[in-house]
């Protein structure tokens, strides 16, 4: 075995979850590489320091703050279940009419054009035709 393929068996290997064929080549490359055994060796020692600490015991309170906190997330949700309801309701509708509208636009558009009929008399525009020559000597206050 290579020491890539060793580094990534060494916590496997330290907890003796490794087949029989895979521990055997493992601990072949052991015997003949300092770096690899060093390697272990240090992760031996990091447990054994972990496993050697007192876990906390959680204060006698902390189950009744817990349940106090939870009790009172209980209460406000439906206020927030009943806000994201509307919300969603409103744009719900505002999805609809923009559809109903456009359908509404869309099939006037198409009885103007069947009739030959332009948009500005549809709309009631009244564009006027004005050129770069009138358009610049209005601008610039003369006639």
């Amino acid at each position: 075995m290579k020491c890539r393929e060793v580094l990534k068996l060494v916590s496997a290997f330290a907890d003796s979850e490794l087949d029989a064929k895979a521990a055997a080549g493992v601990s072949a490359h052991l015997a003949a590489c300092a770096s690899c055994r060093a390697e272990i060796e240090a992760m031996r020692l990091d447990r054994s320091v972990l496993q050697s600490v007192e876990t906390a015991e959680p204060s006698p309170y902390l189950v009744t703050r817990l349940m106090a906190e939870v009790r009172q997330a209980g209460h406000a949700r439906p206020r927030l279940v009943l806000g994201r309801a509307l919300t969603t309701l409103a744009a719900a509708l505002v999805v609809a009419v923009s559809i109903g509208a456009g359908t509404m636009l869309g099939s006037g558009l198409a009885r103007t054009a069947g009739t030959n009929q332009t948009a500005d008399d549809t709309f009631g525009l009244n564009l006027v035709e004005v050129s770069e020559t009138e358009l610049y000597q209005s601008a610039m206050g003369g006639e």
